[in-house]
């Protein structure tokens, strides 16, 4: 199967065979690596999404059969939610994998991928210190991780915690837009603007506090979480052009 870096991994790995009595340098040694690896983690994105839209098809299929209240097999009961695990999973190796790879471009040619800090601030807060936040992430009935996906493309996870409770949506809104106006900027109404739409609202808002997003106040993090922590990529293939265009402009 193709993907996005394919060009320009055949076009990196043919310079540095041609190179071969030469000493590669550290930086095409990096981005062929960071495409190499990055190429097998899109692979596995499809696959794992391909697979778990398949399982729901055949669950979808096969309830019209089964009784309307029954007890799950103990085979059942272990794998119940695997797919979506994987999925969500193969999205966090993704962005940890680009946040590794991006540090280390920084400090070589001082260029980033695509959406970098967007990522970073993302693991850190989701992926490496979500334990910080547990109470905000499984408290008081707020959800965790779900997945929003359309037939056909990679699944994105998404923290759609305001779902569980739609009796506080106003008001956790209403924090959200506080936070951020006791700083001067202006939150959009976010009324039915979720998952790619809302990323798309939040992170160019927090981008206005620091560019970097390394000096996000802890107060709106923790409104986040209760409302809906932002997505950095909600439409991997679109990110993976992206990715490739910057691999070649360097």
């Amino acid at each position: 199967m193709q993907t996005p870096l394919d060009g320009y991994i055949l076009k990196k790995t043919n310079k540095i065979f041609k190179n071969i009595k030469n000493n590669i340098s550290i930086t095409d040694y990096l981005t062929l690596s960071l495409a190499k690896a990055s190429r097998v983690l899109y692979l596995k994105l499809l696959s794992d999404s391909w697979e778990l839209q398949q399982s729901i098809n055949i669950e979808i299929k096969n309830d019209k059969n089964k009784p309307s209240t029954r007890n799950l097999s103990i085979q059942e009961t272990l794998e119940m939610g695997d797919d979506s695990t994987r999925c969500i999973l193969s999205y966090f190796q993704f962005l940890e994998h680009i946040n590794i790879f991006g540090r280390a471009l920084k400090d070589e040619i001082n260029s980033l991928p695509p959406f970098y800090y967007r990522i970073y601030f993302y693991r850190n807060k989701m992926i490496q210190h979500w334990d910080d936040y547990v109470h905000l992430l499984f408290g008081m009935g707020i959800g965790n991780n779900n997945l929003v996906f359309t037939k056909g493309k990679i699944c994105i996870p998404y923290h759609n915690a305001a779902f569980f409770k739609p009796v506080e949506v106003s008001r956790l809104e209403n924090n959200l837009k506080n936070d951020f106006s006791s700083i001067g900027i202006k939150l959009p109404s976010l009324k039915n603007r979720w998952n790619a739409d809302y990323s798309k609202i939040i992170y160019p808002k927090l981008e206005q506090i620091d560019s970097k997003l390394k000096k996000i106040p802890e107060n709106i993090v923790e409104d986040l979480f209760r409302y809906s922590f932002p997505t950095p990529i909600t439409n991997i293939e679109e990110y993976f052009f992206y990715l490739a265009n910057w691999l070649e402009s360097i």
